[in-house]
């Protein structure tokens, strides 16, 4: 029961794909002539598979599940030469009395359950054109909640075509 109660697969990547089309299609060709116009970016850095990004997209939504409250995050980082868009999303679901602040496994969207986290990750190249995008298979995720919606974030990830994912540093949502 609790499974049919979830956002379909299908839907979270759809809604995932549609949020960097939206951030991405008000670029033109004379914009990527200059530093980072292709992207909006915060001053707030992450650490993103060894290298330091700026922070680009940072939300949060908290819904009610079946057995507690369920977190879906998208955080976005932007390359060192402003063409890629370095995009997490993470869906953890927590008992409703509790905080979001522990470490978390990482498991397939149809094992998930009660304290697990399940998520997708995608590159977007602004020239060539080009998108990927690859679902969680596994690994942790730690985050320590510092209040007023800021958390410091450590993941360490597999994807299912066998890259290695990692993303640290703080968020604010």
């Amino acid at each position: 029961m609790k499974k049919l109660l979830r956002m379909p697969k299908k839907g979270l990547l759809l809604w995932m794909l549609f949020g960097m089309a939206i951030m991405v299609s008000s670029c033109s060709k004379d914009e990527e002539k200059d530093s980072c116009t292709n992207f909006t970016t915060s001053d707030k850095e992450l650490t993103v598979n060894g290298n330091s990004e700026l922070i680009s997209v940072a939300q949060q939504l908290i819904s009610a599940g079946f057995d507690g409250n369920i977190y879906q995050m998208q955080i976005a980082t932007v390359s060192s030469d402003c063409n890629e868009l370095h995009t997490i999303n993470l869906n953890i679901e927590i008992p409703a009395a509790s905080k979001l602040n522990g470490t978390y496994k990482i498991v397939d969207f149809f094992d998930a359950g009660l304290g697990d986290a399940f998520g997708a990750y995608a590159i977007q190249k602004i020239s060539p054109v080009s998108q990927s995008l690859e679902e969680l298979s596994s690994g942790t995720v730690k985050i320590t909640d510092k209040g007023s919606k800021l958390y410091t974030f450590d993941i360490n990830a597999k994807t299912i075509g066998g890259s290695t994912i990692s993303f640290k540093g703080d968020v604010q949502f």
